[in-house]
């Protein structure tokens, strides 16, 4: 009988891994990890973009619920009752509602400091691009803040810090309307009445030092800077709720009272009040917020004379704002409305920049021209705004001059730009002598019309159509 033996290598002689399988493996790793890793840019990218995207969305339904309950926004954007000064001439049919550029610029003009260079120059939208800008004579359009106002502010005859007041209102008319912080979060030992309703709250619980970033103390203390008036009640709120927490009230926040010797909502106490109202006694009221109207404001009857929880919050800074271009007609109808949602809360002279440029007529091409030794912010996915007949275009394209350019259907010898947009330019729309012969060969030149390129401009909705409401008739 046989006996067979099966080899068996020892530890030391079994074979491993070769380097060139190591470093294969490796590789086929790497583009895996890579691929992978590619995507969480993207990811993050489109992220935003729906983010911003549905932002700008809620905004365009805040905007076009305003228009309905207010009417006025559109066609009587200066707020002066006068509906037809808007309709007589062609050339005031199209205006730009740009509520917190019109009072930014119209803030820095009453303190001296103006970005733009001609008188009120917050009233026109375009300028020419210099260091301290100018309008452009033609081409500019009206633009309004949508008639905020205050007593006496024709002619902006007003102070610097009404005019800083507006610029806050009209920040928050331009953007999120519910962008608040709550700075504090406490309980209500009391309610404060005027003799005809409850007008404000105790907060026995708080002190001096938990209310340093609420209100203001503009004309009635200047050492501890969060007592007494608040100029502006858009920025500040108090949000009160009843005993059971099932329903809440906002209201502005017109008074705090510290107990330091400045204006008490109802008798002498130890206790901080806070007040929704102006009123300080069944016989006298005080213009807490300097609007120059006594604003009387009660709790509802829903209440039952019971406050709980309190919030007081302050108005969060929001990174979208919104603006209207209008093109009205011979009568008074607006042909269209256009809410336009930025990302962003501030204003730019160069955003409002005006250059020399040709819209072609039943094409989608834009001829472009430095304005100067300056360059328009183009780039894809962003708009152009034609200003002679107020009209958005999406960029889809862009193409610099050629080191060698020359004459033809698009002459390079003339344009520093070829623009393509995503919608058809149409033929009453078109603008520039060299566009009448359907192309951009640079034949006429002797005039131009203007475009900007406003950065930060996430979507353009169109409203269509708003016909003269009766009630304005």
């Amino acid at each position: 009988m046989r006996r067979s033996f099966r080899f068996q290598l020892s530890s030391t002689e079994r074979r491993g891994v070769t380097l060139t399988e190591v470093l294969i493996s490796m590789m086929i790793m790497s583009i895996g990890v890579i691929m992978v890793m590619s995507l969480f840019p993207i990811a993050a990218l489109r992220t935003l973009q729906a983010t911003q995207l549905t932002n700008a969305t809620i905004l365009r339904y805040n905007v076009e619920s305003k228009i309905t309950q207010n009417p006025h926004l559109v066609f009587d954007p200066d707020r002066d009752s006068n509906y037809t000064e808007h309709v007589q001439k062609n050339v005031d049919r199209n205006y730009i509602i740009d509520a917190l550029g019109f009072y930014t610029y119209a803030q820095q003009f009453k303190e001296g400091t103006p970005s733009l260079s001609y008188p009120n120059g917050f009233e026109y939208f375009g300028n020419n691009g210099d260091a301290s800008p100018v309008s452009v004579p033609g081409f500019s359009i009206p633009r309004f803040g949508g008639g905020l106002r205050t007593f006496g502010d024709d002619d902006w005859n007003v102070s610097a810090a009404v005019a800083k007041a507006l610029r806050l209102r009209a920040v928050s008319l331009a953007s999120h309307p519910d962008g608040w912080t709550t700075e504090v979060d406490t309980v209500a030992s009391a309610v404060e009445t005027d003799g005809t309703g409850i007008v404000g709250v105790k907060l026995a619980a708080l002190s001096e030092s938990d209310l340093q970033n609420v209100g203001t103390s503009e004309g009635l203390n200047t050492i501890t800077p969060f007592v007494g008036m608040v100029p502006d009640p858009e920025q500040y709120r108090i949000v009160v709720f009843d005993a059971d927490e099932r329903i809440s009230q906002a209201f502005p926040l017109t008074y705090l009272d510290l107990e330091n010797g400045g204006t008490e909502i109802g008798g002498a106490d130890d206790d901080i009040e806070a007040s929704w109202s102006e009123a300080d006694s069944p016989s006298t009221y005080v213009d807490f917020n300097g609007n120059n109207r006594i604003d009387t404001r009660y709790l509802p009857v829903e209440f039952d004379n019971e406050v709980g929880r309190v919030l007081l919050q302050s108005r969060r800074t929001s990174e979208f704002s919104t603006m209207l271009s209008v093109r009205r007609r011979a009568d008074g109808d607006a042909r269209s409305v256009d809410v336009v949602v930025r990302f962003k809360n501030g204003v730019d002279t160069k955003d409002e920049e005006l250059f020399p440029a040709n819209c072609l007529g039943g094409t989608t091409i834009i001829g472009v021209k430095n304005n100067g030794a300056n360059q328009p912010r183009l780039k894809k996915g962003g708009f152009a705004f034609e200003v002679e007949n107020a009209v958005w275009y999406r960029i889809t394209s862009v193409q610099e001059k050629p080191a060698f350019g020359g004459a033809g259907n698009f002459n390079w010898n003339v344009y520093d730009y070829r623009v393509t947009v995503e919608t058809q330019i149409r033929e009453l729309e078109r603008t520039g002598a060299d566009s009448v012969d359907g192309v951009l060969d640079g034949n006429d030149v002797s005039s131009y019309g203007r475009v900007m390129f406003p950065t930060g401009v996430i979507e353009v909705y169109p409203l269509g159509f708003k016909e003269f409401p009766e009630s304005l008739r």
